[in-house]
């Protein structure tokens, strides 16, 4: 038999695959520590275990990275299968077709609203919003209140300055305030101005006067910063004494001084934090027409499908019951970068406080590394472990598993990876009231198997004081890079990259580099990728339309681009009929929506009275009026005709 070349699991990863396949498991996998290899060899390790491959679920945030796990785990696991056919096993055609269901987070939360919106009132129409449509929005809700915004007794900024905070105070309500009895944006907003009320009442108390005595009174005129002549007078005889070499004794006056100073100083930090909460009560208000303008639009942004997923699973169980019974085993990818709410959502999918009958929790393994969090802007939380720990009704004591061996870096790179997060792993001995402390990160180390040449490499950290000097600097290393090593480099290829974080300065540099002369007298070769926007191509958007229909026939956009396009011919004429029909089509599909959730019958015509009362109860539109308005303008077509 022919020796296989597959990787060996380190001890690490051995003990991550071998864990309890019926068990919720936690992973801190260091950078290139072979997170991927490991969720792959855990996936064939469930199988063995008995768990049918169309029963495990793994969510990622990118299209990119989803592909790669399920090509990984598709090809493992058929290799595998072939092995154990040579064994006796099945035949490996069967595991070709029933594989993992590997999607991003977006991907799986829009298609249970598209799904079962229509019972929380999401129009299965709605489509998905840009950052900038987004901005937009809120610009228009802005601007129906510019005249009251401009007579408030604060100061709210500029036009855009309120656009950014509505669009800000927004995106956080709907990524970190839904869960614990907030099951929509409107309840968010009225927990929260709850708080700044009584907020304000306490300080209106502290300060011992009234809204008009803090905004028009003597506070109101007064400037933070501005140290009184008594405590310059102290400052300066201290100083005086200690170059003199004795001690300056503060007399009982000093003392009055300095703490009516500090009093004042308190006093103007109370006004400011009253002014932030008046301000955000404006905003407030502004976020809730901004949300119910995008109803009304039929648009949502990603976490309006992630909240409307929430709404469903808390209010219908069965849904999420379904879901369980669907996918016993999940993994999720890049842990740290989940909301509040997606965690929260995540927990309520897979997890039951009383299991009975059928209806048990699923087995979750979080993956993930707290110091790769890049997904902030949208509310991923510092403590989204802590939280997997308690939201899935961990023991307290649970701690994560480890990954930190690495064959990616030498250990140069590590030494100076790890100094740089050391400050992220220092616990906080202040008091707090809050655990900002994420679980445990170890430092990475290399694989000790002599498989990485851990002297090899140089790194350094280099500082410029004009963008113009570190393009030179950048220019220099690169053109001494490529005569020192550009020979030992295969044809083709170069010795160096540069990587930018944003596509702004690139064009700079490319055009300082395509000047380089080589000391051969040859040009440098410079070859830019990613700087031109190739995917904003109308060839290449009419392309990937056709791919998204394909893998997915409900993308209402990319079905509609594909079809406006010359090859098919179709009218704006033509393109409404197909839109009036799909409508008619509607009906049947908000009818298997009831029947789905357990509130119709499967004939048709029993739907009923309680129906009617159940949509009543939680804000459904009566589907009966729905059908007959379908129905009439499906008669007044037929007319026409």
């Amino acid at each position: 038999m022919a020796q296989s070349n597959k990787p060996v699991p380190s001890a690490e990863q051995q003990r991550i695959v071998d864990a309890d396949a019926n068990a919720n498991v936690i992973v801190v996998a260091g950078a290139g520590s072979g997170k991927t290899f490991t969720m792959t060899e855990r996936v064939i390790h469930l199988i063995h275990e008995g768990v049918p491959p169309e029963h495990i679920l793994g969510l990622t945030f990118t299209n990119k990275a989803a592909s790669e796990l399920l090509s990984r785990v598709s090809k493992a696991v058929l290799d595998d299968a072939r092995e154990r056919a040579r064994e006796g096993g099945p035949h490996p055609a069967r595991l070709a077709f029933m594989k993992p269901d590997v999607r991003t987070y977006d991907a799986f939360f829009q298609s249970i609203v598209r799904q079962y919106g229509l019972l929380v009132g999401f129009d299965p129409q709605t489509q998905p919003l840009s950052v900038a449509g987004a901005r937009q929005i809120i610009a228009s809700v802005v601007g129906r209140h510019v005249d009251e915004i401009v007579q408030l007794p604060v100061d709210m900024g500029s036009f855009g300055t309120v656009v950014d905070a509505v669009g800000a105070l927004a995106n956080n309500i709907a990524n970190s305030m839904i869960g614990n009895g907030c099951l929509t944006v409107a309840d968010a907003i009225e927990r929260i101005t709850q708080w700044d009320a009584a907020f304000r009442t306490q300080i209106l108390d502290l300060l011992q006067t009234d809204e008009t005595g803090l905004l028009t009174g003597p506070l109101a005129d007064r400037q933070r910063g501005a140290t009184p002549k008594a405590v310059k007078d102290v400052l300066k005889a201290r100083k005086k004494a200690e170059k003199k070499g004795g001690e300056y004794v503060e007399t009982p006056g000093d003392k009055d001084a300095v703490g009516e100073a500090i009093h004042a100083d308190a006093e103007l930090a109370a006004r400011d934090l009253y002014l932030v909460a008046m301000k955000r009560d404006v905003l407030l208000g502004l976020v809730r027409e901004f949300d119910e303008e995008k109803r009304r639009r039929h648009m949502a942004e990603y976490s309006d499908f992630v909240i409307a997923a929430y709404q469903l699973v808390e209010r219908f169980p069965s849904i999420g019951a379904h879901y369980r019974r669907q996918f016993t085993h999940v993994l999720l990818d890049e842990f740290q970068d989940t909301s509040t709410t997606q965690s929260a959502l995540l927990a309520a999918l897979f997890h039951v406080d009383e299991p009975h009958g059928t209806d048990r929790s699923a087995a979750v393994s979080a993956v993930g590394d707290p110091f790769q969090s890049i997904y902030a802007w949208r509310g991923a939380s510092p403590g989204a472990f802590r939280m997997f720990i308690n939201d899935f009704h961990m023991p307290a004591a649970a701690e994560p598993l480890p990954m930190t061996r690495t064959r990616r870096n030498s250990r140069v790179v590590l030494q100076g990876a790890n100094n740089l997060t050391k400050v992220l792993r220092r616990v906080e001995q202040r008091p707090s009231s809050a655990n900002a402390q994420e679980v445990p990160v170890q430092p990475l180390r290399n694989v000790d198997d002599g498989s990485v040449e851990v002297d090899e490499g140089t790194l350094a950290v280099l500082g410029f004081q004009t963008r113009g000097q570190e393009v030179d600097a950048v220019t220099r290393f690169v053109k001494q890079s490529v005569e020192q090593y550009g020979d030992a480099c295969k044809p083709g290829d170069s010795p160096v990259a540069v990587l930018f974080r944003g596509k702004k300065s690139m064009a700079l540099y490319e055009d300082q580099l395509s000047q380089v002369t080589l000391r051969d007298g040859r040009p440098l070769r410079v070859r830019a990728v990613g700087l031109s926007a190739m995917l904003d191509r109308p060839e290449v958007q009419d392309v990937l339309a056709l791919l998204k229909v394909v893998g997915d026939h409900t993308d209402a956009n990319a079905l509609m681009r594909l079809l406006a396009t010359p090859r098919y011919a179709l009218g704006a004429l033509d393109l409404k009929r197909l839109a009036r029909r799909a409508a008619d089509l509607n009906t049947e599909y908000r009818f298997r929506t009831l029947v789905e959730a357990g509130l119709a019958e499967a004939r048709m015509g029993r739907i009923g009275a309680a129906i009617r009362q159940e949509c009543a109860e939680h804000g459904v539109p009566d589907r009966h009026a729905v059908a007959r308005r379908c129905g009439s303008a499906a008669g007044s077509r037929r007319a026409e005709r």
